[in-house]
Order: C-alpha cells, then sequence, then structure tokens
C-alpha cells in the first residue's frame, strides 16, 4: 500500500514538475516576446522610432509644388529652391532656410505674412517655423518682441506691391556674424487720402499695432503718393547715419539716398520749426506728396 502511495505521490510529483516546467518555459517565451516587440498573438510588431530595424527608416521624398508664377532655382548643392519651392523633400515638408543659413527640407505651417510665428531649434541646422511654405519665421533684432513671417526673395521682382527684397538676421541667438536671409519688407500703405489702406504716421509715429514701428519708404513711382510701411524692427541711425533700409534709422527718421533723414510733413502750421536742427521741411521726388525731409 505504501509503495502504491509512494509511486502514486512519485506520479504526481513528476506532473506537478512538468506543469512548473510548462510554466516557465512559457515565461520565458513570452518575455522573448516582449524584447523581441511580439504581441499576445506572437506577431511581430513595427518599431515606430526606426522604421523596424536597426536603421532609421528612409523617408518617403516627394515632389515640391511650385508657387504660382515662381520659377525654381536650385543652387548646387541644394535639395530644392526655398522661394519658389521647387525641388524635392520628404513628403509633407517645405523647403527653407535653416538657422545656419543653408538650403534644407523642414516642417511645413499654415502660417502666412505677418504672424506672429513661431521658431524651433534657433539658430541651428534644425531651425524649423509653422510659416506656409516660400515664407520663414524671422525674429526681430529689435522693436515689437515677437517673430512673424515674410516671404522669402532673391531680389524685389520676387515680392508683391512694390516692396522691397532685403536680408535680415534669422536669429537672434546668433550674435557675432549671424546668417542672414532675403525677404520681402511687409506691406507698403499709400498715403494717398483715398487710399482705403490708410497709411501709418511716420512723423507722429502712430497708425501700426503696438510694437511696430512705422517708417517712410520710397514714393510709388506711378502716383508718386508717400507710403509708409509698419516695421517689425527699429534702428538707431539719425542725421549722418549711413543706412540701406530705413529700419536702420530711428523711429522718425528713413533713409534717403543711403543716409539717415528725419521725416517731417511740409502740411504742419509750424512747417519753419517741423525740423529741429534747422531748415525748411520740403517735398522730395522720394519723400512723396503727402511727407517730406528735413535738410540732410
Amino acid at each position: 500500500m505504501r509503495r502504491n502511495q509512494s509511486g502514486t505521490m512519485n506520479k504526481l510529483s513528476a506532473s506537478l514538475c512538468l506543469v512548473l516546467l510548462g510554466l516557465t518555459a512559457a515565461c520565458v517565451r513570452a518575455s522573448f516576446s516582449v524584447v523581441e516587440g511580439r504581441d499576445a498573438s506572437n506577431a511581430i510588431q513595427p518599431d515606430t522610432a526606426s522604421g523596424g530595424g536597426d536603421e532609421p527608416a528612409a523617408a518617403t521624398m516627394c515632389p515640391l509644388t511650385p508657387l504660382d508664377g515662381c520659377s525654381p532655382q536650385i543652387a548646387n548643392g541644394a535639395p530644392c529652391d526655398p522661394v519658389c519651392q521647387g525641388g524635392t523633400c520628404p513628403c509633407g515638408q517645405k523647403c527653407s532656410v535653416v538657422g545656419d543659413g543653408t538650403t534644407a527640407c523642414a516642417s511645413v505651417g499654415n502660417l502666412p505674412a505677418r504672424g506672429p510665428c513661431t521658431i524651433n531649434n534657433p539658430g541651428t541646422p534644425l531651425q524649423h517655423d509653422d510659416c506656409t511654405p516660400g515664407h520663414i519665421c524671422i525674429s526681430p533684432d529689435t522693436g515689437s518682441g515677437y517673430a512673424f513671417c515674410l516671404p522669402l526673395c532673391r531680389t524685389s521682382t520676387d515680392c508683391v506691391g512694390g516692396v522691397a527684397c532685403g536680408k535680415r538676421p534669422l536669429s537672434l541667438y546668433q550674435t557675432s556674424n549671424p546668417a542672414l536671409v532675403s525677404v520681402c519688407d511687409p506691406e507698403y500703405l499709400s498715403c494717398n487720402p483715398v487710399s482705403p489702406n490708410p497709411c501709418c504716421n511716420p512723423v507722429q509715429l502712430a497708425g501700426c499695432l503696438s510694437g511696430e514701428n512705422c517708417y517712410l519708404v520710397s514714393a510709388d513711382t506711378q502716383t508718386h503718393d508717400s507710403r509708409t510701411v509698419c516695421e517689425y524692427t527699429a534702428g538707431l541711425g539719425k542725421r549722418t547715419y549711413s543706412c540701406a533700409s530705413s529700419r536702420d534709422c530711428s523711429p522718425g527718421w528713413a533713409c534717403d539716398g543711403g543716409l539717415c533723414r528725419q521725416v517731417c510733413d511740409p502740411k504742419d502750421p509750424n512747417v519753419a520749426t517741423a525740423c529741429p536742427a534747422g531748415g525748411v521741411c520740403s517735398y522730395t521726388s522720394s519723400s512723396g506728396n503727402q511727407f517730406g525731409y528735413c535738410p540732410p
């Protein structure tokens, strides 16, 4: 009887061991399944971080759609043209200029001109923003304190509305030899009294949004009316200061013939005293019909 009980116990022990061994093997298989990226059905799950393998998955490339009326010009070594949006980039990206001044593909956004916009990884080769293709987010060197989208350009012929194409710093984080990018100025507004969009006043420094600066720019070549712009930046230049644009000058001054000149209103009743440094305020061909300049 003891032998039979002992045999029975031995059989039970053997069965229990087999069960335990089976559970252990199952646990081992389960642990390997987790490491290998398998789910409960033992199917291999995609590795979203690396494309499913040891090497990062190659991005799917798509041809960019050029902007209307723009002929792409792709520079040697560049993947695409940031002005016209020609070339090839990973699908869903745009062609842009990154923080080191080179052309690269970057994330695309939907913000048009004026902004405000957001710059990510500023001053680096990974810089990107949320501006629409053909535009780039620019940090103001001084002035409003917020970044804004401006159209990219090569020359002023790439800009609409007769505005100038000029260079601006890509990032405030590069204090020495900052990378520059060519962009179109904000919209110029006519100072003709019947204009549907009245211009700002460059003498009274009124008519722009908070943080923007009113500047007199070149007159309309067709109507000879004065034109102004609400700028996001402001310079410090005054009399005899060399300039390339009115924004290089202090508010209340403008760039004329490469030098900053004080802006004035010839219609002011106090025309004789409108120029603090002396002289008479007068119209010029570059100032237009509504505003003038004090003597150089």
